[in-house]
């Protein structure tokens, strides 16, 4: 998993395949992810 900014406008699109990130020099498709990427009750390690 990797994090990055983008503007406020942009992050309304949740289009696949639409960013990309960069890591280690090479370019990797991103999308956004509007959930956060922990589960704080638990409840995804349950079901």
């Amino acid at each position: 998993m990797a994090q990055g900014y983008l503007p406020t406008a942009l992050s309304k699109d949740e289009s696949a395949g639409l960013f990309e990130i960069e890591i280690l020099g090479r370019r990797r498709p991103a999308r956004v992810n509007v959930e956060p990427p922990f589960d704080p009750e638990g409840h995804r390690m349950r079901s």
